[in-house]
């Protein structure tokens, strides 16, 4: 894993990097189990949090808790570049959610109600209370859901160019995904030869129809074979789940602070109506539109990315890093209005100036 041999910032520290049955011990799990139970189909199967693999940032000092939620065909790696930038009083919570990353599917419901469970069980794991939740894609999703069952305990909600409700486009029945998905797992193999049969299998299942655009994660390894950087069976499940999901409700009545950020770009996954709604329903939430930015905000754009996201924590505990500052006064994010931020210069600032900032 990257996060072996990734040191957190601010601390001398690795920062602690847990794998399936890896410096975790069931007989410390809680025996209510009301977090651990996902429902009785065959396909909504218990996931333990030592089965689920994560990284904990600056976890040997006290204070408030971040947890970034990965999107669909991801991993918890996405967020490595960022980690850096965060204020040093921050700890971060990274994971590898349900069939991505290296935690197993086990199952093919993948619904972002198992998916909230699977992380309540993890903060319970860890003796967690309450977090600062940011969930970027399909992982706003997840993060919509633990906040539906779990307000008490987020402290925060940051939305990373993902929307509230459904998708408004007819969807199909989810008996027809799950047999696709099926058949989709029963062919998977974990090394394909030679590249076009690869290719061929993802075209048949995650080609431009189902994911509006075409995709070709199709990894070579030493011995000549090709893999596969995600399951095709579980981004079929995934993706389906989440666009039948609203979660509208869930930002009413203004329990926490919500940010939402919106790549302005082609890639932008919020459209101007979404954006309207979510103001409708919680006139209090800050919509940051990052000029230029492509769907995952917190690659193209770092900086834009970290200054919104630690604006918002500093309104629910304020930060004492002094990075906050420099952060502030260099770097400018689009207003949330559009007329404040259109025709805008983007001044942006370079993220290797922080880093000698801090020392880094």
């Amino acid at each position: 894993s990257f996060f072996r041999g990734f040191c957190a910032f601010g601390s001398k520290m690795q920062p602690l990097a847990c794998s399936p049955h890896d410096q975790v011990s069931k007989e410390k799990l809680h025996d209510d189990g009301e977090h651990l139970l996902v429902g009785q189909s065959s396909g909504d199967i218990v996931l333990c949090p030592d089965e689920i693999f994560f990284q904990l940032h600056r976890w040997e000092q006290p204070g408030d808790v971040l947890v970034m939620v990965h999107g669909l065909m991801s991993s918890s790696q996405t967020f490595a570049g960022v980690i850096p930038l965060f204020p040093p009083e921050l700890r971060i919570l990274l994971y590898d959610q349900r069939g991505h990353g290296q935690t197993p599917e086990k199952g093919l419901e993948l619904s972002p109600v198992q998916l909230a469970r699977d992380l309540a069980g993890l903060l319970d794991f860890l003796g967690v209370a309450a977090v600062h939740l940011l969930g970027h894609s399909f992982g706003a999703v997840t993060a919509l859901a633990f906040a539906e069952r779990h307000a008490s305990r987020v402290l925060s909600l940051t939305l990373e160019d993902m929307g509230v409700r459904r998708c408004p486009q007819p969807q199909l029945p989810l008996e027809v995904i799950r047999t696709e998905a099926l058949l989709a797992q029963q062919l998977y193999r974990p090394f394909f030869v030679p590249r076009e049969e690869a290719q061929s299998y993802l075209t048949r299942f995650c080609g431009k129809p189902r994911f509006g655009r075409g995709r070709s994660d199709i990894l070579e390894n030493p011995d000549g074979t090709f893999s596969l950087s995600f399951k095709p069976h579980v981004a079929i499940m995934y993706h389906h789940h989440c666009l039948r999901s609203d979660f509208s409700e869930v930002i009413e009545g203004e329990v926490f602070p919500v940010l939402v950020l919106v790549a302005r770009s082609e890639e932008c996954c919020v459209p101007p109506e979404e954006v309207k709604f979510i103001r409708s329903r919680c006139p209090s939430a800050e919509v940051v539109f990052v000029e230029g930015a492509k769907h995952s905000i917190h690659k193209t754009h770092p900086e834009e990315f970290v200054k919104a996201v630690v604006r918002l924590i500093s309104r629910v505990r304020p930060l004492a890093s002094s990075f906050c500052e420099v952060v502030s006064s260099e770097a400018r994010v689009a207003d949330a209005t559009p007329q404040a931020s259109e025709g805008a210069a983007d001044e942006g600032f370079d993220v290797f100036d922080v880093l000698a900032f801090l020392g880094e």
